[in-house]
């Protein structure tokens, strides 16, 4: 197996509060509220209401269109390598033989350009690959979680040699292999 080479992501899990989903929101919130306090109470009343239907309708399609091709936050930082082969991997520095870690794992969760499925939201919908992650415990007993981005929709396979190798040294199991990459790319 060639070398396969992986951009490393350390999300920084900070919670951002001004979502497309939350500015849609608030816009409305506000224009039905400055319609119901000022009620009657003004001449230019049918402009008015106007301008704040014609502005919510705008600012709403815009985000609505926007979000399919707009990609979502990133939330963190790519930084470091992730490199594959059959004996190991290395974590920028760090290289981890197989033969001395354990209860090796791995979530694919997303790729990049991904189109999410979470419909009925103004926030963007293309995803940016990083919520895949390999889970190990090293030589000195600790779990260790390393993100990484993958670029295609199948780029995951790619890593069916370490896989296989895993399972071959008793590192992995082979049912975690199969529900990862099918049964017809699993050889042990």
């Amino acid at each position: 197996m060639d070398r396969l080479s992986f951009t490393i992501y350390q999300p920084n899990n900070k919670k951002t509060w001004w979502t497309p989903d939350t500015i849609v929101f608030t816009l409305w919130l506000t224009i039905f509220g400055i319609l119901w306090l000022f009620d009657g109470k003004q001449n230019t009343y049918s402009t008015t209401r106007t301008f704040l239907a014609v502005l919510g309708c705008v600012v709403t399609m815009y985000y609505l269109i926007s979000s399919i091709w707009k990609y979502k936050p990133l939330n963190g930082v790519l930084d470091g390598t992730l490199i594959f082969d059959n004996n190991g991997f290395r974590v920028n520095d760090t290289t981890y033989q197989l033969s001395e870690i354990n209860n090796i794992d791995f979530w694919f969760s997303d790729y990049y350009g991904e189109i999410s499925s979470s419909g009925r939201s103004f926030n963007p919908k293309r995803l940016q690959g990083v919520g895949n992650y390999i889970t190990f415990t090293d030589a000195e007993n600790e779990e260790n979680q390393i993100f990484f981005k993958l670029e295609g929709k199948h780029s995951y396979l790619s890593l069916s040699p370490f896989i296989n190798a895993a399972v071959k040294a008793h590192k992995m199991q082979f049912k975690q292999a199969v529900d990862l990459l099918g049964i017809e790319n699993v050889s042990i």
